[in-house]
């Protein structure tokens, strides 16, 4: 008899990142497969000694110089998004969201734009927002600023892949630099707070295994209970009811009541 075999590798990797190139190796390994936006390739493992985990790099085309992220255990414990940002002599840091997931047997990393990373939206007109991620005590990732009505995307550094995210966020009143308020917001989890110092909201929704970080106005205006009311009455001499038939015509109920008076009160 004869039997068929089918050789699944343990491995697919994805690159959905316009106008760059990404790379993909084993730890500290030299080989490297590249790939270009929409492509997909299997990935073996060259050298079975070494730790199961997975590097990425982000290039333009034809360059030599990039810098590799920390290495990411292909486990079910290593199943997650993990935005990073590659920052290096270039004049716009590359942002780049690593999604490892897994399909039965199949585990997949697909490296997917920036549209797919954190996100933190300023809905306060008078707040400029400061955020920077943290790692245990360390600190990775540009400064930068977001104004009113801007949403913007953000990573950790490369280097610190596989940490959990936590942000470091200053919310600034923009007519006072000295007028600021910092706060810590765990990036793993859905959360609510106000801070009152500031008149703000700070909300933290997950979607799709990343966080969105929505800053909104609180209105300082005290709630207050609204009374309303009215009085109706209604009153009337006399009033007729009748129930007439159509064929032969003629009346066949009536009733008359007298001094018919209606009341209604409303307070609230």
């Amino acid at each position: 008899p004869c039997k068929l075999l089918t050789l699944v590798p343990g491995l697919m990797v994805f690159s959905d990142v316009k106008d760059y190139e990404v790379g993909f190796r084993q730890q500290e390994c030299e080989s490297v497969k590249w790939l270009c936006c929409g492509d997909s390739s299997y990935f073996y493992w060259g050298h079975p000694e070494r730790p199961k985990e997975i590097q990425v790099a982000v290039r333009k085309a034809g360059e030599h110089k990039f810098v590799w992220s920390s290495p990411l255990p292909i486990t079910e414990q290593g199943i997650g998004s993990f935005p990073v940002v590659f920052e290096y002599d270039v004049e716009i840091p590359r942002l780049v969201c690593i999604q490892v997931d897994q399909s039965r047997d199949v585990f997949t990393v697909a490296v997917m734009g920036d549209a797919n990373c954190h996100q933190l939206v300023n809905e306060h007109c008078c707040l400029v927002l400061n955020p920077q991620i943290v790692s245990n005590t360390e600190r990775f990732g540009s400064h930068f600023k977001v104004p009113f009505g801007e949403r913007v995307a953000f990573g950790r550094a490369g280097e610190a892949a596989a940490t959990k995210d936590r942000l470091h966020l200053v919310l600034t009143d923009k007519d006072d630099n000295s007028n600021s308020y910092p706060l810590e917001l765990n990036l793993d989890r859905a959360s609510e707070r106000e801070i009152s110092e500031m008149n703000a909201r700070v909300c933290v929704k997950l979607q799709d295994r990343v966080a969105v970080v929505i800053v909104s106005h609180v209105s300082t205006a005290a709630a207050q209970n609204i009374v309303w009311g009215y009085d109706l009455e209604v009153r009337v001499p006399q009033l007729s009811i009748a129930l007439v038939t159509e064929t032969p015509r003629g009346e066949a109920f009536c009733l008359t009541l007298k001094g018919f008076e209606l009341r209604t009160l409303q307070t609230a």
